[in-house]
């Protein structure tokens, strides 16, 4: 009774732990796209010219193109909470006051007089080389805004599908619940499209509102389409896992399992069953009493001893309820090792139960 409360209340404990971390998961999400969109831009298309655009011809600038021109440094400080470099364009021999982005590897190397080169676009310098180094200047989009913004629209669907996790797990919390539950399956399952889909628009969308659109557009038909894919998977499992039949294992063979239970002689943890004679002492000391019969095979529940179903194969495992006397046992295996722990345990078959709907005897 004591072991069962215990199981009890850390099952009470775990659900707190998991509705409290997914709903602040999810927080941190949004939080994390809001920041990544004050790095994007709002002319999207300027900005991916710009990135893409070649270098413009020594003796013709263009808009289209980037134009490069060398400078001496004149000055380098840090003032009004920035770090400043000012700068003469060798070319027309104008002065700039540039704020840099901060202490990076072009502002701290930077000497008086020394030479930098300046790429222009559109009649502005955008950024700042010394060699292979290169720095941005400051108020303007880094060259990294697509991945903020891919950044920002894969963690607006990963932050929704947290809260409604958290949401949805403190609505229907009971032990007796699917541990892998189809619902969940097909929020995680969608993550990775609607990331995709978000991956995408960073690099085609014209402006923020269209990359909304499209994701809002496409949300409806890959959510039906994975709560479909999920709810079939989990049918096609139930079937299986009533269809387990006891199967004779081969002479000599042992079979792992974990086990959960009050039985006096039998320890959490893992167990063996064998068909014959166990030869390794170290099996012979995990070797589960003759006395277990089993009673069902079923699916993992969320009640479930965490350890009995992370040491199982998760979703690809299932738990088998045992009796040792009055004293219930939980072997947890692998789906497809099912039969050979049921024929193992000397199960029986049991008798062919009459489909739902069929009637009975007149």
């Amino acid at each position: 009774m004591a072991g069962r409360q215990g199981r009890k209340n850390g099952d009470t404990r775990r659900w707190r732990r998991t509705v409290w971390s997914s709903a602040i998961g999810g927080l941190l999400s949004f939080l994390t796209a809001g920041w990544l969109l004050t790095l994007v831009p709002d002319d999207l298309p300027s900005e991916r010219e710009w990135l893409t655009a070649d270098d413009c011809a020594p003796s013709l600038w263009l808009d289209t193109c980037v134009g490069g021109a060398v400078g001496n440094v004149i000055l380098r400080e840090e003032r009004d909470g920035g770090h400043w470099l000012t700068v003469v364009d060798l070319r027309t021999d104008t002065p700039a006051d540039l704020r840099m982005s901060g202490p990076g590897p072009v502002w701290e190397a930077a000497e008086r007089g020394q030479r930098l080169t300046l790429f222009y676009w559109r009649g502005e310098i955008r950024s700042v080389h010394n060699g292979s180094a290169y720095q941005d200047v400051a108020g303007l989009p880094v060259h990294e805004w697509p991945m903020a913004l891919g950044g920002a629209l894969a963690a607006i669907p990963l932050g929704s599908v947290l809260l409604w996790f958290a949401w949805w797990t403190a609505r229907h919390h009971r032990a007796d619940m699917p541990a892998h539950q189809w619902q969940v399956m097909a929020a995680s399952s969608a993550l990775l499209p609607l990331g995709g889909v978000g991956i995408v628009c960073s690099w085609v969308a014209d402006t923020l509102d269209e990359a909304y659109v499209v994701m809002a557009l496409a949300t409806p038909p890959v959510l039906g389409v994975t709560c479909a894919v999920s709810w079939w998977r989990q049918r096609r499992r139930e079937s299986a896992v009533a269809a387990v039949r006891p199967e004779a294992p081969k002479p000599g063979s042992v079979l792992l399992v974990h086990v959960e239970g009050d039985a006096p002689g039998i320890a959490d943890g893992p167990g063996c069953l064998a068909a014959g004679h166990i030869a390794d002492p170290a099996l012979r000391e995990l070797l589960l009493p003759p006395t277990l019969t089993a009673v069902r095979v079923r699916a993992f529940l969320r009640g479930d001893p965490p350890g009995l179903v992370g040491s199982s194969g998760g979703r690809k495992g299932v738990a088998i309820e045992c009796r040792d006397g009055d004293a219930p046992v939980l072997l947890g295996t692998l789906l497809r090792d099912a039969p050979l722990v049921l024929g193992a345990l000397g199960a029986e078959t049991p008798a062919p139960r009459r489909p739902r709907g069929a009637r009975g005897p007149v």
